[in-house]
């Protein structure tokens, strides 16, 4: 069992002294339903991501507190470094349209929607699998769970944040 752990540990290890990926960024697109981020250079695909979403559903995001993830054109304005997650990225939610069609509803549109790492409470745990992907280990978490958010594993947070420098488009489908 401690060779196992020490075999991961290793493992974790020399993957983080690994350097990023270098790519630039000037556009992002989400896909919701297939959990796609593609980072675009020039309108070509630079680099995709599979993202964790909020466990509120599909649903665009209408109002505070309905953890679901806004649908429409948004722009990443500025990092966090000091976030609660590892390292965030704040998108500029709610839009002109959100807080019409809030106001319409007489609700309260919502704010603090980024794009994150992993929570800072968690320790990131991965296996890699036989057909080389990754399964992450999280206790208690599962694939959509953040509260409204995009998130990413710790390692994909970092290669985004040393790649994509505000402001930048992202542009949220369903």
């Amino acid at each position: 069992m401690m060779k196992k752990i020490m075999t991961i540990l290793m493992a974790l290890f020399i993957t983080t002294l690994t350097t990023a990926e270098a790519y630039q960024v000037d556009e992002v697109r989400v896909y919701k339903t297939r959990h796609r981020m593609e980072m675009l250079y020039q309108g070509e695909i630079t680099k995709v991501y599979t993202v964790m979403l909020s466990r509120g559903g599909m649903a665009p995001k209408r109002r505070e507190g309905d953890k679901l993830v806004p649908e429409g054109e948004y722009r990443f304005d500025y990092k966090n470094p000091y976030s609660s997650f590892y390292k965030s990225i704040h998108i500029n939610y709610p839009n002109p349209e959100d807080v019409a069609r809030a106001r319409d509803m007489r609700v309260n549109p919502g704010f603090e929607i980024f794009l994150h790492g992993m929570p800072n409470y968690l320790t990131e745990l991965s296996v890699i699998l036989d057909d080389g992907s990754l399964e992450l280990l999280f206790p208690g978490v599962g694939k959509d769970w953040t509260a409204g958010c995009i998130a990413l594993t710790n390692r994909e947070m970092q290669e985004v944040w040393d790649n994509l420098e505000p402001p930048v488009m992202i542009t949220i489908y369903h």
